[in-house]
């Protein structure tokens, strides 16, 4: 996963027919894109959700 968060699509964009909005919003891209596959999509999606457990159970997110 990059470093840098991707720009969320401003109002209005739409993606190509088959894509996957929340994919794009969270990870900038989907397995519908070129070059990527569902195994990824997958891969990117467990990762995103371990960083996140991990970050709320080390304190960085205070839920207030």
């Amino acid at each position: 996963m990059n470093d840098e968060p991707p720009a969320a699509p401003e109002p209005g964009d739409t993606l190509p027919l088959g894509h996957s909005e929340s994919a794009h919003r969270l990870l900038g891209w989907c397995s519908h894109c070129p070059g990527r596959s569902a195994a990824a999509e997958v891969v990117a999606w467990r990762s995103w959700a371990i960083t996140l457990l991990h970050t709320v159970d080390e304190g960085v997110c205070s839920g207030a």
